[in-house]
């Protein structure tokens, strides 16, 4: 889930930062987490080093299409030897890379590409199995041991704010669901125009709410659900547009539209 084709690094966030600031990329950040989404598909110029068989370091670079929806969830990985050698032989600024020096080994601030919310919550259990599993973990003295237990304890606690951030931002999504879902059923059902009783206010009001209720439904780009959810803020501001010019049969066609995609999907 980390890398979408074989033989290619994952995303540089410096590089994904630099698209954000340049405007290349339009992202959400879920709310006190670091974790992003991309509002719009976007195709991006990946640069890499390589090395040959011979140890020659080469530069690689390909283009890698995001799709719409997809979370960026951070990651450091180590950064091999021979490259961080590369770095400075040339002299280059390795700190400007997004690379730190963490408890002795230098580290790549990357994101992995994550399809989808759902996803993105059981993943944070398999990053907290893979800290927590000291099998095979090589150790060679108790203060190794303790120092291994540490990092992954302060791991643990990134991780779980993490997951908390993804299931707070999860619940409430499903909550805005349903209270947008219930209205319009509510509106469908019961609201003045569509009962042969509209008055200037009546209508109004309506409108307000649907184009309020679109706007909440755009908040929302991430998949499994974010395709599903402009549906139906188009389906209301379709309704929206058909109200104020009385048509209120084909409005009412738009809120019964709108409704069949105001649902979680279940997960595969």
């Amino acid at each position: 889930m980390a890398k979408k084709h074989r033989g290619r690094p994952a995303l540089r966030a410096v590089q994904i930062w630099g698209l954000i600031v340049g405007g290349g990329i339009n992202t959400h950040q879920v709310p006190n987490s670091p974790i992003l989404i991309l509002v719009k598909g976007k195709t991006v110029w990946q640069k890499w080093l390589g090395r040959r068989k011979d140890k020659t370091v080469v530069r690689k670079s390909a283009a890698t299409y995001i799709r719409k929806g997809t979370l960026f969830v951070p990651i450091w990985y180590t950064v091999p030897r021979w490259e961080m050698d590369y770095y400075r032989n040339e002299q280059i600024n390795f700190a400007a890379l997004g690379i730190r020096e963490i408890r002795g080994r230098y580290m790549r601030l990357c994101y992995m590409q994550v399809e989808d919310l759902d996803h993105a919550l059981r993943q944070q259990d398999h990053v907290l199995d893979q800290y927590f599993d000291l099998k095979g973990k090589k150790v060679s003295d108790f203060a190794s041991l303790l120092d291994l237990m540490a990092r992954a304890e302060r791991i643990r606690k990134k991780v779980e704010l993490r997951k908390m951030c993804l299931t707070v931002s999860y619940n409430h999504l499903q909550a805005d669901l349903k209270s947008i879902r219930r209205s319009v059923r509510n509106l469908a059902t019961n609201a003045p125009i569509f009962l042969g009783k509209s008055t200037e206010a009546s209508q109004q009001a309506v409108t307000s709410t649907l184009t309020k209720y679109a706007a909440t439904l755009r908040e929302y780009p991430m998949r499994p659900v974010g395709t599903r959810l402009l549906w139906a803020a188009r389906s209301l501001d379709l309704a929206v547009g058909h109200i104020q010019n009385g048509r209120t049969r084909l409005a009412l066609d738009r809120l019964k539209a709108a409704l069949k995609n105001l649902e979680y999907p279940s997960p595969a």
